[in-house]
C-alpha cells in the first residue's frame, strides 16, 4: 500500500473561495486524497504514515502559466520591444535563425526550473523546435504542449506546416504532459492549415491555443487589408479574427486566446458564449508598453481570464508572482481573490485541466507550493500573495517534494 503523507500548515488555500485555517493535505502517490481541517483528517483518512508541519506557512494550489515559449528562454535580452511588435518579431525571427539546438535545450530547461522555484508546477507551453514534452517531464512539471503550426497564410508553405501536426507529443507519466495544438493566429494561418488544426485537436480530444487580437496592426489588416501588416502578409481576407476562427472550426475543441487586448465587445461576448479561456499576461504586456487589456469587460461577460508569462523573450522573468502583482496594478478594480483565480482554476480551464491542477481537492494531482504570509485569515494572505511577491518555501510536484 502506498504511504500516505501528510502536510500541515497554518492556513491552506485549496482554491481561490476554500480555505482552511490549521489545515492538512494529504497525499498518497502522486494524487490528493484529502484536504480538510487537521482536527478532523485522520478520522476521514485513515492513518497517517507521514507527517510533515510546515508551521506558519501557507499551502496553496502550485500555480498554473497558462502561456509560456519557454524554448525562447535562449533570446532573453537579445530582442527588445520598445520599438513595438512588428520589430520585435523580425528580431525573434533573426535569432532563431542562428539559435543551436543546445541553446534552446538549455532555455527550456531553465525556464522550467525557474517555474517550479517561484511557484509553478503547470505550464501551457508553445512547442515549435519539439522539445517541450521531454523537457516538462524531465522537471515533473504538469502541462500541456501545444505543437504550433503557421504557413503565412502562404498555400506552398501549408504542406510543411501539416507535416509539422502529425507529430505526436506523447503524454508525460502518469498523464502530466499532454498534448494540444496552437494554430498561431488568424492573421497567420491559411484556412486550410486551421481547419487541420481544429481538427486534430478534435480527434485527439486535446485543446486549442491561439494568439488573438494583440495588436492593432493585426485587427487593421485582418478587417481593412491595411496598415504595416500589409506588406508583409499580402492580401487580407477582409474579416474579423473570431469570425475567421469561428470558420476553421474553433469550438471543436476546448480553447484558449491568447493576449486579446484588440478584442471588441461582441467578440468578447461571442468567445464567453462559446466557453474559451481569454490568457492575459501582463509581463508581455508591459514589456512592449501596450495598454491594460479590459479584464472587467471579460469578467463581466462570464468569462475566464488566466494569466500566462508569455517567453523570456517578451518578459524578464516567468514568475506568476510576479504577473499577479503585475495585474494587481495595472487593474486595481479586480479582488486579490480574482487574481488568485485567474493564476489558479482559470489556468486549469485554459488548459482543459479542470480539476487536475489549480485546486488542491481529492484526485487532483499533488501539485502545491508553500508559501510565507500572514495566515490568520484568506483575505490576509492573498492580499499579499497578489501584491508582495512572498517567498516560496516549498513545492511540490506529483506527490513529491522539489
Amino acid at each position: 500500500m502506498t504511504p500516505r503523507r501528510y502536510l500541515h500548515a497554518a492556513g491552506v488555500l485549496a482554491g481561490a473561495d476554500r480555505w482552511w485555517p490549521d489545515g492538512v493535505v494529504v497525499l498518497e502517490g502522486p494524487r490528493i486524497v484529502c484536504v480538510g481541517p487537521a482536527r478532523s483528517l485522520e478520522a476521514q483518512c485513515g492513518p497517517l504514515d507521514q507527517w510533515l508541519d510546515l508551521g506558519d506557512a501557507v499551502l496553496t494550489p502550485g500555480l498554473v502559466n497558462a502561456h509560456a515559449h519557454l524554448e525562447l528562454g535562449a533570446l532573453q535580452g537579445r530582442c527588445p520591444g520598445s520599438r513595438g511588435l512588428l520589430v520585435w518579431i523580425s528580431a525573434v525571427i533573426e535569432a532563431l535563425a542562428s539559435l543551436e539546438p543546445e541553446d534552446a535545450a538549455r532555455g527550456l530547461a531553465e525556464g522550467s526550473r525557474r517555474l517550479l522555484e517561484t511557484g509553478t508546477t503547470c505550464v501551457g507551453d508553445i512547442d515549435t523546435l519539439g522539445a517541450s514534452a521531454a523537457g516538462l517531464a524531465a522537471t515533473g512539471l504538469a502541462g500541456r504542449v501545444y505543437r504550433e503550426v503557421l504557413d503565412g497564410r502562404d498555400a506552398t508553405r501549408t504542406g510543411a506546416a501539416k507535416e509539422r501536426l502529425a507529430l505526436r507529443v506523447e503524454p508525460g507519466p502518469a498523464g502530466r504532459v499532454l498534448p494540444g495544438v496552437s494554430p498561431h493566429g488568424p492573421h497567420t494561418v491559411s484556412p486550410t492549415l486551421l481547419d487541420a488544426a481544429t481538427a486534430l485537436a478534435r480527434d485527439e480530444a486535446s485543446a486549442l491555443s491561439v494568439h488573438f487580437a494583440e495588436s492593432a496592426a493585426e485587427v487593421e489588416w485582418l478587417n481593412e487589408g491595411s496598415g504595416p501588416l500589409a506588406g508583409l502578409l499580402g492580401s487580407s481576407p477582409h474579416k474579423g479574427a473570431l469570425e475567421i476562427l469561428e470558420a476553421g472550426g474553433l469550438a471543436r475543441a476546448p480553447f484558449s486566446l491568447i493576449h486579446a487586448g484588440h478584442a471588441c465587445e461582441e467578440e468578447i461576448a461571442r468567445i464567453a458564449d462559446l466557453g474559451g479561456v481569454l490568457v492575459h499576461c501582463p509581463g508581455s504586456a508591459e514589456f512592449f508598453g501596450r495598454e491594460p487589456a479590459p479584464l472587467a469587460a471579460w469578467l463581466a461577460r462570464g468569462a475566464r481570464v488566466a494569466l500566462g508569462s508569455d517567453s523570456l523573450a517578451s518578459n524578464e522573468d516567468l514568475d506568476l508572482r510576479r504577473e499577479m502583482a503585475l495585474v494587481s496594478r495595472s487593474h486595481p478594480e479586480l479582488s486579490p481573490r480574482e487574481v488568485f483565480r485567474m493564476a489558479t482554476e482559470a489556468g486549469a480551464a485554459a488548459l482543459d485541466l479542470v480539476g487536475q491542477v489549480g485546486v488542491l481537492a481529492p484526485g487532483a494531482f499533488g501539485d502545491l507550493a508553500a508559501f510565507e504570509g500572514p495566515s490568520e485569515s484568506p483575505a490576509a494572505f492573498l492580499e499579499v500573495l497578489t501584491h508582495e511577491r512572498p517567498a516560496l518555501l516549498g513545492v511540490w510536484v506529483g506527490g513529491e517534494v522539489c
